[in-house]
């Protein structure tokens, strides 16, 4: 650190790197602001006329002027090892900045990029793909936002662009295959395309729709009710009839018609909560809307593209590995 000039107004030079940092996004500070209502009295008091020992030059006081105060110009250097947590939020960022300006309101002008992270999106995970926080200069910082969350799904790799300000932010979705944003919708909360979804789960796409353009407001039922139950996944899906078909049918071929009325083909709402008790390794338990539909189920990502998946339920009990690949 370098510091010159005078002590009213010294100009700080720094470079300085920051080895590894955290920053916490809490959910609310609570409390607020009170505004209060201020009456000025502005009555005019009659003036008397200077002494004649007072020279009238002294009766006037001379305005002060505040000191300028320190001016700054710093280089900050985030080479990695920054993490930005909560809200949903757990990110690795790196990134170069400069602060430059008087102390009391400096200029920042750089940007921030991330290494790596994953973000709960509708209650389900994205991971940020690529992109940046450009700050230019302004006061207070308003900050540009061109951020990528993907989420890999079986059929369809969905993508939320964060665009817009810190300010005013804008998500949008698309997807690969390209497909239109309800559909995309579809495929991240349920797996499967709109045309085959259920009143309530067409409800809940067009409800997390309207969340996410800002028109549905702040409450979220599901979100609520997460927070509150204090788990890191709550969704509502539905059950697979050809996985109850399994495990309920008996293994003689001869009966393996006898399983496809129309009550097995059926889907039934279902309602899954569940916790990630590390990073690669998910809990979690699913109840249906039958009883005897309650089962559990635990999830390992040994590697990106491999998965070992386990369930259980009062009917049967599967464990396999599961190895995907993306074109």
């Amino acid at each position: 650190v370098e510091v010159t000039g005078p002590l009213n107004a010294p100009l700080v030079r720094a470079d300085i790197t920051v080895p590894e940092g955290e920053l916490r996004l809490l959910r609310g500070l609570g409390g607020g602001v009170t505004t209060l209502d201020v009456t000025e009295d502005v009555t005019e008091k009659a003036a008397s006329p200077p002494s004649a020992s007072t020279p009238a030059a002294a009766t006037a006081a001379a305005p002060s002027t505040p000191p300028p105060g320190p001016q700054l110009d710093l280089r900050i250097v985030v080479p990695q090892r920054f993490f930005i947590r909560g809200r949903g939020l757990d990110s690795e960022w790196k990134g170069d900045l400069r602060v430059s300006g008087p102390a009391a309101s400096p200029a920042l002008v750089g940007a921030l990029s991330p290494v790596r992270g994953r973000f709960d999106l509708l209650a389900k995970p994205f991971s940020l793909s690529r992109g940046s926080i450009a700050f230019t200069g302004e006061r207070p910082p308003n900050p540009a936002l061109d951020l990528d969350l993907t989420n890999e799904g079986p059929a369809v790799t969905a993508v939320a662009h964060v665009g817009g300000t810190a300010r005013r932010p804008a998500l949008s979705l698309s997807s690969t295959p390209a497909l239109p944003q309800d559909e995309v919708m579809s495929y991240v909360l349920f797996g499967k395309p709109l045309t085959e979804l259920s009143r309530f789960e067409a409800l809940q796409a067009a409800n997390a729709l309207r969340t996410l353009s800002g028109a549905g407001g702040d409450f979220d039922v599901l979100t609520s009710v997460r927070r509150t139950l204090g788990v890191d996944v709550l969704r509502v899906g539905s059950s697979d009839p050809a996985r109850q078909r399994a495990a309920t049918t008996p293994r003689d071929p001869s009966l393996s018609g006898t399983a496809t009325s129309g009550s097995a083909e059926q889907a039934h709402p279902t309602l899954e909560a569940g916790k990630y008790l590390l990073d690669n390794v998910y809990v979690g338990v699913e109840q249906g809307a039958e009883p005897g539909t309650t089962g559990a189920r635990v999830e390992v990502e040994l590697l990106p593209r491999l998965n070992l998946e386990g369930r259980s339920s009062p009917t049967s009990s599967e464990l396999g590995i599961m190895w995907k690949k993306d074109y």
